[in-house]
């Protein structure tokens, strides 16, 4: 007995020890492979629509935009082509674009305005198609607020800086079965998104499905200025 326990031994001093060389839950990674992390494993989102307008003929509105109303159309600002809705008339006008689309989904854009005097512009960009849920800036009121079609469900306070870029994003995700929650946010586009959304709104009414949009209501007699539009569905592991 002692003879083959002897025999053992030198086997697995010659072999090694059985499994880890070759071992998947042993060996460490190779040193230009590092571990990822659950951030750089996240699935990225879906692009729905995106329109820089820069492929568009000034004087024209993509083709795959609805105009409910209003005169938009493509126009040349700080070198850059734009979506413009002209300071007059004064109404409600509103474009619309990307594919149906009903939850988990987000939506950005910039937008360019500017006040005359005392009177202040209203714009926003908005998910359901026509009748479906809004991101707004009541500048005026200074407030940013989220509506469903054109019912106010709650506004926090913000100061909208005039006469530069705004970026506005909307976000609609499906939290279970019979609830859902949009956010939204606004900043200067010349500076860096904030981390945390600035307003939301839970709810259990179902989502209209529908497009995308981008609203305005030129109450300072100036045109409403719209880039760099993204709609994109979100992975199923957003937050």
């Amino acid at each position: 007995m002692l003879r083959l326990y002897g025999l053992v031994g030198i086997v697995v001093m010659i072999v090694g020890p059985l499994g880890c060389d070759d071992c998947q839950q042993c060996a460490a990674p190779p040193e230009d492979q590092p571990v990822q992390s659950s951030a750089e494993k996240t699935e990225p989102p879906k692009v729905l629509y995106e329109q820089d307008f820069e492929s568009v003929k000034v004087g024209e509105v993509p083709e795959d935009m609805i105009v409910l109303d209003g005169e938009f159309t493509v126009r040349e600002f700080e070198g850059n082509k734009v979506l413009e809705l002209p300071g007059q008339p004064l109404d409600a006008f509103a474009v619309l674009f990307g594919p149906y689309a009903l939850d988990n989904v987000e939506l950005t854009a910039r937008v360019y305005t500017e006040h005359n005097r005392r009177r202040y512009p209203r714009f926003g960009i908005g998910l359901g198609a026509a009748g479906g849920v809004k991101l707004r800036i009541d500048a005026a009121a200074d407030l940013l607020t989220l509506y469903d079609d054109d019912l106010p469900l709650t506004s926090v306070a913000y100061t909208w800086p005039a006469g530069q870029w705004l970026r506005l994003k909307m976000r609609l995700t499906r939290l279970d079965d019979n609830k859902w929650l949009y956010r939204g946010k606004a900043w200067p586009a010349a500076e860096t998104e904030p981390t945390d959304w600035m307003i939301h709104h839970e709810t259990d009414v179902e989502p209209i499905e529908g497009e995308a949009s981008v609203w305005g209501t030129p109450y300072a007699d100036r045109p409403i200025r719209f880039d760099d539009l993204r709609f994109v569905e979100l992975p199923s592991n957003s937050e």
